[in-house]
């Protein structure tokens, strides 16, 4: 907003003992000045005139907002210590190596200085929802460069966990990153891309193999049975009968990916899966983000007993009209062309 300064001169006793009857009144001679300022405004200048200034004001305000919102960066952090677990976001640019120092302080301090908790030592973090790490985990690969970070920390089985620039989850034994943030924090007058090379090197070759970490997704919504449309054949994957579906505005709603923008080659793809050992809806939906680069990171939507109903139904349908076949017989025949006949009882 652009401001102007108004100012007139009074004489400093006459000012003195103004403002000291207005104090006693609960308010001041500037309050009091922008108030007649405001009436005379309102008097004097033509309503048309006001809106069109105000509505240019609120268009500053916005696109100023919008400016703050762009610029901000910032990590997010999921930690497991003491048998708790923390979400947290750290509203500042945190990577790999930013992380790892900020554990490695918080797990060196001298006894009766150390913080309750590393997700307390993490000074300005703000506590956030298991959806709202997803969906920044999933914005940082988007590359938008808001989000600097995204680390899983588990403190119980010593892992250290980082989402990585090429769209995967590297994990590493705490002690190597430790001794790594130590190298990375010695000496002084050393820039920060040397740290950077030094804290890499240390690292190099002791990746430990470990399962991707599990992001669950979830928008602003649950699903409708408006919501489920599939499209293309059924496939049996991994002894799950696998559906296809399609990408839409309301599903964005329902998994809150709108945040994924799909361009440069990148798409998302949606199943949802029934089982043929048990005849039923698998409780998750598997959300695939694949990326350009032939990269792919899954996410998951968990279902509730509703949704699953719902998803039964519309599956049965869809695939009584593609085979002319009941799902549920179509299973059972192939789990024992597969395992060999059902046991009843």
């Amino acid at each position: 907003m652009r401001s102007k300064e108004i100012s007139f001169w009074k004489d400093e006793r006459e000012y003195a003992a103004l403002q000291d009857v207005l104090e006693r009144k609960g308010t001041n001679v500037e309050a009091e000045m922008t108030g007649v300022f405001a009436a005379l405004y309102q008097r004097e200048v033509p309503e048309t005139v006001r809106n069109s200034i105000q509505e240019e004001i609120q268009a500053e305000e916005l696109e100023a907002a919008q400016q703050e919102e762009a610029a901000r960066r910032s990590a997010v952090f999921h930690i497991t210590e003491g048998g708790q677990e923390y979400w947290v976001r750290q509203e500042r640019p945190m990577e790999f190596m930013d992380a790892a120092i900020a554990m490695y302080r918080y797990l060196t301090a001298e006894p009766g200085q150390r913080e309750p908790s590393l997700a307390s030592s993490l000074r300005g973090a703000e506590s956030i929802s298991r959806k709202q790490f997803t969906l920044c985990a999933l914005e940082r690969l988007e590359e938008f460069g808001r989000v600097t970070g995204a680390f899983d920390i588990d403190l119980d089985r010593g892992e250290f966990t980082t989402l990585r620039d090429d769209a995967q989850w590297r994990a590493y034994h705490i002690k190597d990153v430790s001794a790594a943030a130590y190298r990375a924090t010695r000496g002084e007058n050393i820039l920060r891309e040397q740290r950077a090379a030094l804290f890499s090197e240390r690292l190099e070759g002791w990746e430990r193999p470990s399962p991707p970490v599990t992001l669950e997704v979830g928008g602003s919504r649950r699903l409708q049975p408006e919501d489920i449309a599939f499209a293309g054949r059924v496939d049996c994957v991994n002894l799950n009968l696998s559906f296809f579906l399609p990408r839409t505005p309301a599903l964005d709603e329902v998994l809150g990916t709108h945040v994924l923008k799909g361009g440069d080659g990148s798409y998302l793809a949606i199943f949802a899966d029934y089982s043929i050992a048990h005849c039923e809806v698998q409780e998750c939906l598997d959300v695939v983000f694949c990326h350009s680069n032939d990269e792919r990171t899954h996410t998951v939507y968990r279902m509730d007993e509703d949704e699953q109903a719902v998803m039964l139904e519309r599956m049965q349908e869809y695939f009584q009209f593609r085979g002319g076949q009941d799902l549920k017989e179509y299973a059972a025949s192939l789990w024992n062309r597969i395992s060999g006949p059902r046991m009843t009882m």
